[in-house]
C-alpha cells in the first residue's frame, strides 16, 4: 500500500479514499452523438474492504459510493450507488473494480466522493478533486490515455465493455518489476477530417524518461485507418525499464512521418516487492514440491530454464545462482513459482516444464540448451506458434522458419518471426519480428532472400525499407505477409 500512496502522491490524479483503502482515478472520451463524458474508477484493493458471508456459503464485500460533481455552487452530476466484490471464500479476497461512465460538458469540476463500507460501522470516506475535461470539439484530437490491467473480447456487454473489448484498468499507475509490460487504450477523434476519409496513418507509441529521453526497445509502431472514432488498444515493453518516474508517449503521424499529435502518460516504475529468499524458512521447504529437488546440477537447469518467462531482477537473481548452494537455489525456484501461483506453484512449474521438454528436444543444440536459442526463448515464452513455415533448403534462401501467432500467452495478437540460419548448423537466429521488445531488422527480405549476395558479416545493417509490398511475389515477403 505504501508504495501505491507514493505513486498517489507524485501524480496528483490518482487519488487514493484513505479511510476504506481505496483508490480513485478518472479520464475523458468522448461519444460522437452525446459529446464528452468521464469515466471514474474504483479499485478497493483485496483486505480493503470486510467481507460478509452471502446465502451460497461464500462472501462478498459490499461498498456505498456517492458522487457529486459540482461548478461553482451548482450540483451538475449526482450519483450513489453499491459496490459489490467477486464472490469469493474468506481466506481468499480478491481486489474489487469498479467503473461508472458520467456525461460531463467541457470544463472545469469540483469533486466530492464518498465511499463506505456497508460492512463496517466506519463513517464514509470522504475525498474532494478537481475533475478537467477538455477535448475540442473540432480538430484531431485524443481521449485520455487509458491504463489497462487486462482485457478480453467482449462477449456479453458489460460496464467494462468499450470498443468491442472488456477493459479492466490499471487504476494506480505504479508498475512493479515483475511486470512485463504497460498495456493502455486511447481514442483519436476527428483523423478522417484530419488525413481524409479511410486514409493510412501511423501511431507509434514508446517511453521516455524525465528529461525527455526515449527508452531503447519500447517504440511500437502500428498503421491505422482514418475514421471519426479510432478506438487503439496497444502494449509497450516494460522487460528492461528500470524503477523511476517515466512517460508513455503517444503520437499520431501523417505520411511525411512528421508528429502532428501527441499525449503523454506518467507512470511509476517500482521494485517488485517479493519475500527474499533467505526469509523462506526450512519448514516451508521441506512441505513443498521444491524439498524433492537435492541434485544441485538438475536444480541449477530448472533455474536455468526460468530465464526466457523471468522478469529482469529474477534473470540477474539467476544468473549469481551457485551450484554449491541448494538452499538458495531451493528458495529462489519456490518462490518464483508461489508468485506465479500462490494455490498450486507445483501445477505451474509442472505445466512449464512440459513445454521446457518440448522445447529441448525441438530446439536444443549439441552445446546449447532451448532456452539459450532464439527459437526455444520465443517458445518457451510465447508459446507453440499457431502457424510454423519451413523452408531449411529454398535455392538463394538462407534456410529460413516464419512463426505467426493469433494470440501469444501473454496475449499479443497477429504476431510474427522469422528466423534464419547462415551458419548451417541446424540452429537458426531471430532476424525480425513484429512483436515489442523483440528484434526488428527491416532489411529481413534482403538479408534472408540470397546467400550469396548477403555475407553474415552484414547481418546487423538496419536498412530503410520499413514498407514491404504485403503483395510481392517475393518467396519470403509472400509467406510473411500471408502466413499459412
Amino acid at each position: 500500500m505504501r508504495l501505491l500512496f507514493a505513486a498517489c502522491i507524485l501524480l496528483l490524479s490518482y487519488l487514493p479514499v484513505s479511510a476504506v483503502s481505496c483508490f480513485y482515478h478518472y479520464r475523458a472520451f468522448c461519444d460522437p452523438t452525446n459529446g464528452p463524458y468521464i469515466e471514474l474508477y474504483l479499485n478497493f484493493p483485496a483486505q480493503g474492504l470486510k467481507l460478509q458471508p452471502i446465502s451460497n456459503g461464500q462472501f462478498q464485500a459490499h461498498a456505498e459510493v456517492q458522487i457529486a460533481l459540482m461548478k461553482e455552487d451548482t450540483v451538475v452530476v449526482f450519483k450513489k450507488f453499491v459496490v459489490l466484490g467477486p464472490e469469493c471464500a474468506f481466506d481468499k479476497p480478491s481486489d474489487v473494480l469498479a467503473i461508472e461512465r458520467l456525461p460531463l460538458a467541457n470544463g472545469v469540476y469540483n469533486l466530492e466522493l464518498e465511499v463506505r463500507d456497508m460492512a463496517s460501522d466506519q463513517p464514509a470516506s470522504v475525498l474532494k478533486d478537481i475533475v478537467t475535461v477538455d477535448i475540442p470539439s473540432t480538430g484531431l484530437c485524443a481521449s485520455d490515455i487509458e491504463l489497462v490491467r487486462a482485457y478480453s473480447k467482449t462477449e456479453a456487454e458489460n460496464p467494462f465493455s468499450k470498443s468491442g473489448v472488456d477493459l479492466l484498468p490499471f487504476v494506480a499507475p505504479s508498475y512493479s518489476s515483475d511486470i512485463d509490460e504497460i498495456i493502455y487504450y486511447v481514442e483519436f477523434y476527428r483523423t478522417d477530417s484530419t488525413f481524409g476519409a479511410d486514409q493510412p496513418f501511423v501511431v507509434s507509441s514508446f517511453i521516455e524518461n524525465q528529461s525527455g529521453t526515449e527508452l531503447p526497445n519500447t517504440r511500437r509502431i502500428k498503421r491505422m485507418q482514418s475514421a471519426p472514432v479510432v478506438p487503439f488498444l496497444s502494449n509497450t515493453n516494460l522487460r528492461d525499464v528500470a524503477t523511476g518516474d517515466y512517460r508513455l508517449v503517444v503520437e499520431i503521424r501523417n505520411r511525411e512521418n512528421a508528429v502532428v499529435y501527441s499525449r503523454k502518460e506518467p507512470f511509476i516504475r517500482t521494485a517488485v516487492s517479493r519475500t527474499r529468499t533467505n526469509e523462506i524458512s526450512d519448514d516451508i521447504l521441506e512441505r513443498s514440491f521444491v524439498a524433492a529437488y537435492n541434485n544441485p546440477d538438475t536444480l541449477y537447469l530448472f533455474c536455468l530454464s526460468l530465464q526466457p518467462i523471468a522478469a529482469s531482477n529474477d534473470r540477474n537473481t539467476i544468473r549469481s545462482l551457485s551450484k554449491t548452494d541448494l538452499r538458495t537455489m531451493k528458495s529462489f525456484f519456490y518462490n518464483f513459482w508461489w508468485q506465479k501461483n500462490q494455490d498450486d506453484p507445483l501445477a505451474a512449474w509442472s505445466s512449464y516444464h512440459a513445454r521446457v521438454v518440448e522445447a529441448e528436444s525441438a530446439f536444443a543444440m549439441p552445446h546449447k540448451h532451448c532456452w539459450d536459442t532464439d527459437r526455444g526463448r520465443v517458445y518457451l515464452l510465447y508459446g507453440p506458434p499457431n502457424t510454423r513455415v519451413m523452408r531449411p533448403s529454398l535455392p538463394n534462401y538462407w534456410p529460413f522458419e516464419i512463426w505467426h501467432y493469433y494470440e501469444t500467452d501473454n496475449k499479443l495478437r497477429n504476431v510474427k518471426f522469422l528466423f534464419y540460419s547462415t551458419t548451417l548448423n541446424g540452429d537458426y537466429d531471430l532476424l525480425h519480428s513484429d512483436a515489442p521488445a523483440e528484434t526488428k531488422n527491416y532489411d529481413w527480405k534482403n538479408l534472408v532472400r540470397n546467400r550469396t549476395l548477403n555475407d553474415p558479416a552484414t547481418v546487423n545493417r538496419i536498412g530503410n525499407n520499413q514498407f514491404s509490398d504485403p503483395y510481392s511475389r517475393d518467396e519470403v515477403e509472400d509467406l510473411w505477409y500471408n502466413p499459412h
